[in-house]
């Protein structure tokens, strides 16, 4: 399962690109502006300590319009939108449910760079403009479950801090901070070295005699 699934619906959620995304390559009947993307690669992300659980995509979005005033407000509305995937949790398009493909993506990371100056297209008279997109994201295919899905009380559930057991101040999440099973520590009297009774190295000092 990619996240292409919810590119597609994040690039939509801009009124002038509704049914007018495509992959790949241009559509083939759509007038400008719209926008398709190509994939570029698909694999495991790595973090400094190695492969960290997620799943990365990359590609390039290419979004066209018909004139270059109404590109850069197309492509600040397109990146904004495409920012704000980040965290939110997309479920696979009925279309996609009837080809055995179930479940649900999580948007971990969201990385976004124009790769191309404004580019007039003199054949077609349309204006366009290349963003290389990143997304990094897991997978919950049915039956599974996401590690950032949303908890009891609607909130997320990852990243929380140990919560303090309300009915035992010295316990978090049940686990004892202090004592052993028999109780908390008994404090001891002070001891005495055994070889230092007053004196030093050992000797004992002997009180003087007029």
């Amino acid at each position: 399962m990619t996240p292409e699934f919810a590119l597609v619906e994040t690039l939509e959620t801009v009124p002038v690109l509704q049914g007018r995304v495509s992959a790949l390559q241009p559509p083939r009947t759509a007038a400008a502006p719209f926008a398709f993307y190509i994939p570029t690669a698909d694999e495991e992300a790595q973090d400094l300590d190695g492969p960290c659980g997620l799943q990365s995509w990359a590609g390039t979005v290419h979004l066209v319009s018909n004139g270059a005033r109404a590109l850069q407000l197309l492509c600040a509305k397109a990146k904004q939108a495409l920012h704000d995937m980040r965290g939110e949790v997309y479920a696979t398009p009925e279309e996609d449910q009837e080809e055995g493909q179930k479940g649900r993506v999580l948007i971990e990371g969201v990385e976004i760079e124009q790769s191309s100056p404004d580019l007039y297209e003199s054949e077609v008279g349309l204006y366009r403009r290349v963003y290389t997109v990143r997304l990094e994201f897991q997978t919950e295919e049915e039956g599974e479950a996401l590690s950032g899905a949303e908890g009891e009380d609607g909130g997320p559930i990852w990243g929380s801090a140990p919560t303090e057991d309300a009915t035992d101040p010295d316990t978090v999440d049940g686990v004892p901070t202090v004592g052993t099973e028999s109780g908390p520590p008994r404090a001891s009297a002070p001891t005495e070295d055994a070889t230092d009774a007053g004196g030093e190295d050992g000797e004992v000092m002997k009180e003087d005699r007029a």
